[in-house]
């Protein structure tokens, strides 16, 4: 009976607290450790001290893997003491303490404290006033005004050069989608897409769609709408004074939501990409693509777990990676300066830079 109690205090004393691990810990006094390793000298009740060492002689050697996986501790043990080594692997893994502020390992822990994985990045700032998931961001041609979609029910409209916020639009429901072209700006509700003209202040209706609007785009002078019904619904330019857009027809083929459209950029090849919640382009978000500051093509990739994965073309090889607390669901480019922006579903707009790598100089 004795020799079970001592076996299960030592193994209840031996361990952390996860609590304390999280940095949540309430609880006075607690029967858990309060550190990643006990001391040489712990004691553990119904064990006595001098029973560890026993006047035996230990040669044993042993390799540890801790739960994290991340670390490797070598440990010897011989009359003279005990010597620990700990080597730790880089992690490509953000830590998700660090993300609510309660890691408590600091600069120490084996998980990435960044919002991103690259030597070529860095963060110029960030827009967080919606209250919701932003679904689209838009950069209007020729100005310094980004606009921002959210499903709190308002378009927010940003100084580029202050990061102020000029004026909010309320819509009363959700805004699914949002872009531009040209002097518009289209932004995708249920059922319908509200159309401005940014020169004229006009707005209009497209009514058609059945469902929430979840994604857009113009090709070949088209507006391409994504349905949640899984339809694809395209309007066209129209001569009529009504209305400046009119119906053109509509795509059938997905069984569920359209969430993502492309049209071919290829001279000679009209092309209308799709991807939808039926799997055809299965655990992908969103896709991206742009030059880095040495002009090679970059793509972006967007998987479900709050990860874009950027890989150099055409070799695919990685070049690094981005987080965010929810899915980074789009991303937009900004003309001047080399900078992209990206929204996830926090609510949050971060602005991005490449950074220029240093030249080898030649012999």
């Amino acid at each position: 009976m004795d020799a079970k109690l001592v076996k299960m205090n030592k193994e209840i004393y031996g361990k952390a607290c996860i609590y304390w691990r999280a940095g949540r810990y309430n609880k006075n006094p607690c029967k858990f450790m309060h550190a990643e390793t006990p001391s040489p000298h712990t004691s553990y009740p119904g064990i006595n001290a001098k029973s560890k060492i026993c006047g035996k002689k230990h040669h044993s050697s042993s390799k540890i893997i801790s739960k994290s996986k991340k670390t490797l501790v070598q440990k010897s043990e011989d009359r003279e003491g005990t010597n620990v080594v700990v080597s730790k692997k880089s992690s490509r893994t953000i830590c998700k303490y660090w993300t609510n502020n309660k890691c408590l390992y600091g600069e120490q822990c084996i998980n990435l404290h960044s919002w991103f994985q690259s030597d070529e990045l860095s963060t110029i700032t960030e827009l967080h006033q919606h209250k919701k998931a932003i679904t689209g961001v838009t950069l209007l041609v020729g100005t310094n005004k980004l606009y921002s979609g959210s499903t709190d029910g308002t378009v927010r409209i940003w100084d580029c050069h202050t990061g102020q916020s000029l004026k909010v639009i309320n819509f009363g429901k959700e805004v699914n989608s949002l872009i531009s072209e040209g002097l518009w700006i289209f932004v995708g509700l249920k059922n319908a897409i509200k159309a401005f003209n940014t020169k004229t202040n006009l707005e209009y209706t497209l009514d058609g769609p059945k469902g929430r609007i979840l994604h857009m785009i113009v090709g070949n002078n088209i507006l391409f709408a994504g349905v949640e019904d899984g339809v694809i619904t395209a309007w066209r330019e129209s001569s009529e004074t009504k209305s400046p857009f009119e119906l053109a027809g509509s795509l059938i083929g997905h069984t569920k939501s359209v969430v993502c459209l492309r049209v071919s950029l290829t001279v000679g090849c009209n092309m209308l990409y799709s991807g939808s919640m039926d799997q055809s382009i299965k655990g992908i978000i969103s896709l991206f693509g742009m030059h880095d500051a040495n002009g090679k093509p970059i793509l972006f990739s967007s998987c479900t777990g709050n990860l874009v994965s950027m890989y150099e073309l055409p070799s695919f090889s990685e070049r690094g990676r981005l987080f965010a607390k929810k899915d980074i669901t789009s991303f937009e480019l900004v003309a001047d300066g080399g900078l992209f922006l990206t929204r996830d579903g926090t609510g949050l707009l971060r602005v991005w830079k490449w950074n220029e790598l240093p030249k080898v100089a030649s012999n």
